[in-house]
């Protein structure tokens, strides 16, 4: 019989150092773009509650067109989400059963002295992102809505 060759197979494939550079590579590439996509998130969310101001500032002003008096509702009406979400349903407007934002205050002001809630101011804290973001507090007035830092002073 004749001489045999034994062929050693050679390994293909990569060895230990060369997969730990690559997860070190992936991994510094996520802790690099994690960031903007939380951005991103927050900015979405606070242009998703502005979106929704103007739908409660047009629905607390047919609520004031549609009273005898031409009056926009008492602070006990708005209490909560549940209760401005109430408000805004009835009056043309469309909010979702989940909470985007918090009420954190609701008041009406009578500014000539004649007994009628002549305007009215809102502040709305948005759910989920980060209170230094520009736009995470809102103040909704009927003469615009105005975007404040949670951090910061308030509007």
């Amino acid at each position: 019989m004749g001489k045999q060759k034994i062929i050693m197979a050679k390994n293909a494939g990569f060895t230990l150092v060369e997969l730990m550079i690559v997860v070190a590579i992936i991994a510094i590439l996520a802790a690099m773009t994690v960031p903007s996509f939380i951005t991103y998130r927050d900015k979405a969310r606070v242009a998703y509650a502005i979106g929704s101001s103007e739908a409660i500032r047009a629905a607390l002003a047919s609520y004031a067109a549609a009273s005898v008096e031409n009056v926009y509702p008492s602070t006990g009406t708005i209490s909560d989400f549940s209760s401005l979400r109430l408000v805004v349903n009835e009056h043309g407007g469309m909010l979702p059963v989940n909470a985007l934002f918090t009420v954190s205050g609701y008041a009406f002001y009578d500014t000539d002295g004649d007994n009628i809630n002549d305007t009215y101011s809102m502040r709305l804290i948005v759910n989920g992102v980060s209170g230094s973001i520009v736009g995470a507090q809102l103040l909704i007035t009927p003469q615009g809505i105005f975007k404040c830092t949670v951090a910061g002073s308030p509007c």
